[in-house]
């Protein structure tokens, strides 16, 4: 799970994308459906209904919904947990954050029989720095992703498991831009023309690396560094630097992000990718809500 909250943290792609369909469902209407009659919520169950437009202290229903399905797409599953008082129906409901939570799975059990949470699972974890926490099994619901287990019988893959490749390289690509924006200044040897005099000393290994740190710190791009030498002494530059075009970055960055949004099942032409239509962005925007 580290690798998808890296994803999550620093590739704005990913981010991007999970928000823009969390936004979507969030647009749409969510109901309790009772799954003995198949019908909405009436009567006794409408209780659900009012302590889901408030589930807790901090949340109203937009943010709770929006918690569970933003983990869901990002990790496959995601656990919400609930408090209910003696003798009266529950009070509230708390997403835990995948990132500190675990399940540990039973090893040995018949799949056949399995018809609650503690059938296939020994115990679920939340732990946040040194606490930790055992989740009763009893009051706890697991919302799943529609993708295929992969690990296990009962637990989806994440969507962003098969795209590491592209996410990595999308990385690459940021990392790559930032290292050349930031110390963009000349790229390349930077000699003295009177090396081949007698009388003067060879430059020592501490002096070199101290020259290499002064150079990379006041030469670059930023509004506090340099991009031009000035300088009386004798010296010669080759250069060596390459653009972001020679590099090949924008092509990797483009094929790195048709392959997340696929991935994701996200319409490319809603990124405002170059070469998009205003039809084409409409089009794609209906797609969106028909594919959630």
């Amino acid at each position: 799970q580290s690798g998808i909250h890296e994803a999550l943290q620093d590739c704005p792609i990913v981010s991007t994308i999970i928000n823009k369909e969390v936004e979507a469902f969030n647009n749409g209407k969510s109901e309790i459906i009772n799954i003995r009659s198949g019908k909405p919520a009436q009567g006794e169950n409408k209780q659900y209904l009012d302590i889901l437009s408030r589930p807790n202290a901090i949340q109203n229903q937009i943010q709770f919904e929006s918690q569970i399905m933003g983990y869901t797409i990002a990790y496959g599953y995601c656990v919400v947990i609930y408090s209910q008082a003696i003798g009266f129906g529950i009070n509230q409901m708390w997403v835990l954050p995948p990132k500190y939570t675990t399940l540990n799975l039973k090893r040995n059990y018949d799949i056949t029989k399995v018809q609650s949470l503690s059938d296939w699972i020994d115990s679920i974890e939340f732990k946040v720095n040194d606490k930790s926490i055992k989740i009763d099994l009893n009051r706890a619901f697991i919302f799943k992703d529609s993708t295929i287990p992969v690990s296990n019988a009962f637990l989806p893959q994440s969507r962003l498991t098969p795209l590491s490749k592209p996410i990595t390289s999308l990385l690459a690509v940021y990392k790559s831009e930032n290292e050349m924006l930031l110390h963009r200044g000349p790229r390349g040897i930077l000699s003295n023309t009177t090396a081949g005099d007698l009388n003067r000393e060879p430059m020592g290994k501490d002096t070199r690396d101290e020259l290499h740190v002064d150079f990379r710190n006041a030469y670059g791009m930023m509004p506090d560094q340099s991009q031009v030498i000035i300088t009386d002494a004798s010296l010669q530059w080759q250069s060596m630097s390459f653009n972001a075009e020679e590099l090949g970055l924008t092509n990797s960055y483009n094929r790195a992000v048709f392959d997340i949004a696929t991935g994701l099942s996200f319409p490319k032409d809603l990124l405002q990718i170059e070469g998009t239509t205003f039809n084409n962005q409409n089009a794609a925007l209906k797609s969106l809500y028909q594919d959630m």
